[in-house]
């Protein structure tokens, strides 16, 4: 039971938070002025993305070639975000994915903020794009608090579209 929900979580996540894909923010890790998080938040989610990676390693089948590639902190972010507009069970199940139980959701925020200005530092050197966004049929909508969030500790496109549209895919990948 508890792989399956791991296992919903995941794929949850994967689907709302569209990493990777096109956005106006696109590469920008810059996270928004006024956001209150410390240089060094980001040693509490360290732990929870090592496990996270290694517990990734052994679900996930190699290649044909034996390869493997996976992204720990791209999962945790998206959990993360997620994170923020869960409750109840969801959110302790969300957790458990994100091996963060006992971890404040505020102090998760700020530990990402944390992670993506180091990872914002050398980018001159470093070309690193994160495109964190979320998705929602626009027959619902988001809570304000969670856009802000999403938007503030994550730099995060948050869009409600059509999901019946024939364009929506295009305009999520581009």
């Amino acid at each position: 039971m508890k792989q399956k929900i791991t296992a919903s979580l995941v794929g949850m996540s994967l689907m709302l938070s569209m990493a990777g894909c096109g956005t106006s923010n696109e590469g920008n890790l810059q996270i928004a002025e006024g956001v209150e998080f410390g240089e060094r938040d980001y040693e509490k989610i360290v732990s929870p993305n090592n496990e996270l990676g290694f517990k990734l390693l052994k679900e996930i089948e190699t290649d044909d070639n034996g390869n493997l590639f996976i992204s720990p902190t791209s999962l945790l972010m998206a959990l993360a975000m997620v994170y923020n507009g869960a409750d109840g069970v969801t959110k302790e199940g969300i957790a458990d994915a994100m091996q963060a139980e006992g971890i404040d959701l505020m102090d998760v925020n700020k530990a990402n903020a944390s992670l993506m200005t180091i990872l914002n530092k050398n980018s001159k050197e470093i070309q690193l794009q994160v495109a964190n966004s979320i998705w929602l049929n626009e027959e619902y909508n988001f809570q304000e608090e969670f856009s802000q969030r999403t938007k503030d500790y994550f730099n995060a496109a948050i869009e409600e579209i059509d999901i019946a549209s024939t364009e929506s895919p295009k305009k999520i990948n581009d």
